[in-house]
């Protein structure tokens, strides 16, 4: 606690000891009515209006408010809203535990100090005299502490027991005031965030429709048949899907324009069902950490749900013994990411004649949408394909 307060210090028993006014019921009304009307009006005043409320009526020569450093560690007080004879002190940073502030926080209750300058050395260094202060905590709701209201006499003996019910029922108001205030700020603060979200969901919809139809077309005009388009589109949608679904998981935590997703997970996402159940996995994965964006994730679906399709129908996942290493890595400004197929069925040396439409897919999302390069080498143990992306691109 640092210095220990001396018992000639902190007198507040004496305030029982001591003559007490006659309440003034109608004029603790009035302020209370003013102060609920700052509330709805203009809450920046309200603090400001309630310290010197509470000089005036208590005849105090000077007031205002330590308010408590709210971080982590609490260290002090500053001083805010001061009226009266000490005004030139504002914004003085004070101590926690080395004042009269931080022992009526501790007592949580009214306090009485007269000439505490007799022990904190600090008042003494600042030139400021104190015959006696009246104090009481300030929080905000029940139990969060704000700070102290504290109110000066130019004289010991000034204070007594109607003056810190007084300066108790002012400091309940606002502590109830703060805390409406505070709600209020949230609920704002929430259906503004909802705006966004909303926003942004919208704007991800867009993009999920701009990519389907784009798809339906495409593939209608390859389909032999219903049946073949209708399979030609359920693992694309399912991709999208499963890629909606990890930007969903986020978004429940974090807005998704700010959420990070991590390539492996994403990969390990899409590839899941490609990879068999049990045994030995036939498709491995090997790079560092790298972070994509919301923006990125369909597109990345799109491409290695393809990539896998193609490898199931005529390259290494069609084989029993057949394999796929996935490894990346990047620079400064380039990911680069390498498809190994091997195991699958031998291949032509020629390159094939006809793209189909996942092959063009591909193609267009890897330069269009990521600003990159695609080369692939038809090996005779199977296809090896590299993608060169723009790092920008997929962590904007």
């Amino acid at each position: 606690m640092g210095l220990l307060p001396s018992d000639d210090i902190f007198v507040t028993e004496e305030l029982q000891a001591r003559r007490s006014k006659r309440a003034d019921y109608y004029r603790q009304s009035q302020a209370l009515g003013e102060l609920a009307s700052l509330l709805s009006q203009d809450a920046s005043a309200l603090l400001g209006r309630f310290v010197e409320l509470a000089m005036k009526i208590t005849g105090g020569d000077s007031a205002g408010l330590s308010i408590l450093d709210r971080g982590d560690a609490p260290s002090g007080f500053v001083w805010r809203c001061l009226h009266g004879t000490l005004s030139v002190f504002e914004g003085t940073s004070t101590p926690r535990d080395d004042s009269p502030c931080g022992v009526t926080l501790d007592r949580n209750g009214p306090t009485l100090a007269v000439h505490p300058e007799r022990t904190y050395s600090w008042i003494a260094a600042a030139a400021i005299t104190v015959p006696e202060v009246l104090l009481v905590p300030l929080r905000i709701g029940k139990d969060e502490p704000l700070g102290t209201l504290w109110v000066v006499a130019d004289r010991v003996g000034h204070f007594d027991t109607e003056d810190a019910r007084i300066m108790t029922e002012l400091a309940d108001f606002i502590s109830m005031a703060l805390q409406t205030y505070e709600s209020q700020d949230r609920l704002r603060h929430a259906l503004q965030e909802q705006e966004v979200l909303t926003n942004e969901m919208n704007h991800r919809l867009k993009n999920l429709f701009a990519i389907s139809s784009g798809m339906i077309r495409a593939s209608a005009r390859t389909a032999g048949s219903a049946q073949e388009l209708a399979n030609l589109l359920s693992g694309r949608f399912i991709a999208l899907a499963k890629a909606h679904d990890l930007v969903r998981q986020k978004a429940a935590n974090i807005r998704p324009s700010k959420a990070q997703f991590d390539f492996a997970e994403l990969i390990r996402t899409i590839l899941d069902s490609h990879d068999g159940i049990g045994g030995e996995p036939r498709i491995k994965l090997a790079g560092p950490a790298v972070s994509c964006r919301e923006h990125a994730v369909s597109n990345l679906a799109l491409i290695f749900h393809e990539l896998a399709t193609n490898a199931a129908k005529y390259g290494a996942l069609s084989a029993a013994r057949g394999r796929i290493d996935l490894t990346w890595q990047r620079d400064s400004d380039t990911f680069t990411v390498v498809w190994a197929e091997a195991g699958g069925p031998q291949l032509a040396d020629a390159l094939p004649i006809h793209k189909g439409f996942g092959t063009n897919l591909i193609d267009r999302t890897v330069i269009g949408h990521f600003c990159g390069q695609i080369d692939r080498d038809w090996r005779p143990q199977g296809l090896q394909i590299t993608i060169k992306m723009s790092l920008e691109q997929l962590s904007k």
